[in-house]
């Protein structure tokens, strides 16, 4: 574990490079921390809404219930934010055929449609954006606009 800490805070290091240690201690000594119990409400509902689209997907499959879903998604969330190229899917999938019996490409199947459906999602947050970012030219916020749509429409189809 220190050799992990050293090398991810030799990685900081190297990504900010103007970082004056001294700011960034006064800032944490400064923070409200009380900020971090609604955040990790936040992620936690989030964490259950997922386990809930989760759980419509794989209806269809075989029913499973949310309450065993849940350590899933969580299982599969630490993996990404721990793992490389989004490993966390694969293990969750791995785990699901282990724990429900259900079919691991069927399982990576419903991991696939989920980040097609959020990158959705993304895009209309960029559209809905648009408007309200001045800062940006118009041509780009046009173009933005043209090819959101396009990739709508040709998701509709």
């Amino acid at each position: 574990m220190a050799i992990g800490l050293a090398i991810s805070f030799f990685f900081i290091y190297l990504a900010l490079p103007g970082l004056h240690v001294a700011e960034v201690t006064a800032a944490l000594r400064t923070a409200n921390y009380w900020w971090i119990l609604p955040g990790v409400a936040v992620f936690f509902v989030g964490l259950w809404f997922r386990t809930w689209r989760w759980h419509y997907m794989l209806q269809h499959i075989k029913p499973v219930p949310v309450p065993r879903l849940f350590p899933l998604v969580c299982i599969g969330y630490f993996g990404n934010n721990i793992y490389p190229f989004r490993a966390g899917e694969f293990i969750r999938s791995y785990v699901l055929k282990r724990q429900e019996d259900i079919s691991f490409t069927s399982s990576i199947t419903t991991a696939l449609i989920e980040r097609i459906f959020d990158g959705l999602v993304m895009l209309l947050f960029v559209f809905i954006a648009l408007p309200f970012a001045p800062s940006i030219p118009l041509l780009y916020r046009r173009i933005v606009a043209v090819l959101t749509l396009l990739l709508f429409a040709a998701t509709a189809v």
